[in-house]
């Protein structure tokens, strides 16, 4: 259950910091977009896929089975390490 709460809390976490800070640039007129590396449909695409990532992440933690096949529990152990380290350091 702690696993779940923290998987869930952590990208909405994110996201409202993510958001919430970039409406309050375009608030203040701070343009924070820039020039796209690649073609900007591309690239916005690229970097909003991250949000359906997530969402499988949080069901499948809740237990809404969304694999194709039975991942073993030490490995789920060390991906949910990586996880929460990954989301530390960020």
């Amino acid at each position: 259950m702690i696993a779940a709460i923290a998987a869930t809390i952590l990208p909405l976490g994110f996201l409202v910091v993510l958001f919430g800070g970039g409406a309050l640039f375009l608030r203040n007129n701070i343009e924070q977009d820039g020039v796209a590396p690649i073609k900007r449909t591309l690239f916005y695409f690229s970097k909003d896929s991250i949000l359906a990532l997530w969402g499988a992440m949080v069901l499948q933690i809740w237990g809404i089975g969304i694999s194709f096949f039975e991942v073993p529990s030490f490995l789920k152990v060390i991906g949910r390490g990586l996880w929460f380290f990954g989301f530390a350091l960020l």
